[in-house]
């Protein structure tokens, strides 16, 4: 069972965009080949085809969450710590980041995204703990830290 949740990532990623590439090539190949359609039509339909196919490629992307950011995006998820003293907060998540008057920001972890033409980015979650007047949690909320 676990080859199969192996095998989906690597046929999504890596077969599927070659497998509609190819069939794109041959209806391009089709259409080049056909007489009854004008030189300018064809290279018109021709470039369409190659900017759809550029767009593909550059949006596909695998992520892959870190082990912090799961665990927080599963009590933000589940809202497990509504009800928590903010003392049993950082117990639970150690101290946070930033402190207000009625909020906490936790570091929540990355997620990495893989583009198949081999780039990557980094992106870094925070979350968010608000409290009401007794220091008990009313709310969660992961949110992206902006990139300076």
């Amino acid at each position: 069972m676990e080859i199969l949740f192996f095998l989906i990532p690597f046929f999504v990623i890596l077969i599927l965009p070659q497998l509609t590439g190819v069939v794109l090539l041959d209806g391009l190949i089709k259409l080049i080949r056909t007489k009854s359609i004008s030189n300018t039509v064809k290279v018109i339909i021709i470039i369409i085809a190659l900017i759809f196919m550029a767009i593909i490629l550059i949006n596909i992307v695998h992520e892959d969450a870190d082990d912090l950011y799961t665990k927080m995006k599963t009590i933000n998820d589940t809202k497990s710590i509504i009800g928590f003293t903010k003392e049993d907060v950082n117990t639970l998540l150690g101290n946070p980041r930033k402190e207000y008057e009625n909020k906490s920001e936790y570091f929540a972890g990355t997620i990495k995204k893989d583009y198949i033409w081999g780039g990557y980015t980094t992106e870094y979650y925070k979350l968010l703990v608000n409290f009401d007047e007794n220091n008990i949690v009313q709310s969660t909320l992961i949110k992206e830290i902006p990139r300076s």
